[in-house]
């Protein structure tokens, strides 16, 4: 991990540690304030940014996932010193008010507060003009949704979007060359590349 910080690299880490499925803050465990303190005591200029991944539904197809994003926690924030077992729970205390703000909190049966936060209202045209590759959209995708849903369904428990999420970055950009790749043997024309910058848009 430390190696993938000192190449600026960028590492995604579950703060919660265990992923359950419901609309809330779960307390933070250790892993990322570890990282973060060790990074800074190899003199490393790490930046962490806060994130709340919200999701409309945890296993339906065709969800609407909001991102919100929060300020970056740099080294010079922790005002003790970073070889001092406090500043864990200062850098915990620093995440999670950020994330507080970032996570919705809705009962699993308050759907008012649920559509409040997940149903957007569209002009009709707007509507009329996107339905085409929403359309074109859920078909190209379901067969990969489906399959890897199957797949982890019953493995996967509480870490069932992590899980699902981890896998789509390497397995989606095969999934899209391999369509690509059909269309092109089918129709045998070079156009079918237009489906590497096509089909993306469409989710």
């Amino acid at each position: 991990m430390q190696e993938i910080f000192r190449k600026d690299g960028i590492v995604f880490i579950c703060s919660e540690g265990r992923c359950v499925n419901e609309w809330q803050l779960r307390p933070l465990k250790k892993g990322t304030a570890r990282l973060a303190l060790e990074a800074w005591k190899n003199g490393l200029n790490l930046k962490v940014l806060p994130l709340g991944i919200n999701y409309s539904s945890f296993r339906k197809f065709g969800k609407t996932v909001l991102l919100n994003f929060g300020n970056f926690i740099l080294k010079e924030e922790i005002e003790e010193d970073i070889y001092s077992g406090k500043t864990i729970i200062t850098f915990n205390q620093k995440l999670k008010y950020q994330l507080e703000k970032l996570v919705f909190e809705v009962g699993i049966n308050d759907e008012q507060k649920h559509k409040y936060y997940f149903h957007f209202k569209q002009a009709f045209l707007k509507r009329l003009i996107l339905f085409t590759p929403a359309i074109a959209g859920f078909i190209i995708h379901a067969p990969l949704y489906l399959s890897m849903h199957l797949a982890i369904k019953n493995k996967a428990e509480d870490h069932y979007d992590s899980i699902l999420i981890g896998l789509l970055f390497f397995v989606y950009p095969v999934y899209i060359v391999l369509i690509t790749v059909i269309v092109l043997i089918i129709i045998k024309s070079w156009t079918a590349l237009l489906l590497l910058l096509l089909i993306p848009f469409t989710l």
